[in-house]
Parts: structure tokens; sequence; C-alpha cells
């Protein structure tokens, strides 16, 4: 359904700030906890101690914003149909599919390429 000229497709509005999960969260994270430190360091502080514990799954979370996520190489070749200058479109393009080929778990990238 199209609207009439001069009626608005969002008669409400924006919502007022503060009224979104994240904003809360944000809000709530940058609060002071009885420790006198704010509530996200305290679950910095928490996360670092389960991984000290030997909690597996924290510490891959604390590796990954550490260090980030370990990078898969990929070999292979690349051919290239034409020898004439991509134009900045075209480059763009291959690009992305060399990036999205490379998201692709290696199974799939088997299946696909035959």
């Amino acid at each position: 359904m199209r609207w009439q000229a001069g009626e608005s497709g969002n008669p409400r509005g924006r919502p007022p700030k503060g009224t979104t999960l994240t904003e809360l969260l944000r809000e709530a994270a940058e609060s002071m906890t009885h420790g006198g430190i704010t509530r996200k360091q305290a679950v910095v502080n928490k996360l670092w101690e389960m991984a000290e514990g030997g909690d597996l799954a924290a510490a891959r979370l604390v590796l990954e914003y550490v260090d980030g996520k370990p990078v898969e190489r990929v070999e292979g070749t690349l051919t290239v149909a034409r020898l004439a200058p991509f134009t900045a479109g075209e480059a763009a393009q291959a690009m992305a599919e060399l990036a999205a080929w490379e998201e692709l778990e290696d199974g799939k990238r088997r299946r696909i390429a035959g």
C-alpha cells in the first residue's frame, strides 16, 4: 500500500533514545557496580577469570577479541579470462566474489568447484 502525498509512513516517528535493548545495555554497562568499577569492566574481569580457570568458550572469546579470529588460508589458482585491465566496478565485483568464496567452508568450496 502506498501512502498519500503528505502522509507519513512512520506516523509515530523514531522511538526516543534509550528504548532499544542495545541502548539500554550500553547505559547499564557504563553504570558503576558496588566495587567502584563499571559493569562492563566487571564482565571483562569475570570473563578473564573464567578463561584462566579453564573455560574453553571464555578463552576462545578472549583470544578472538584480543588477537582476532584465525584466518584460514586457501590454496588455489585464479584464472583470468582476459588480458585487458579491469574497470573499477569489475575489480570491486571480483574482490567481492573472492571474499564470498573465502567465507565458504572447505567442503562447500569443493562441491562448488566440482
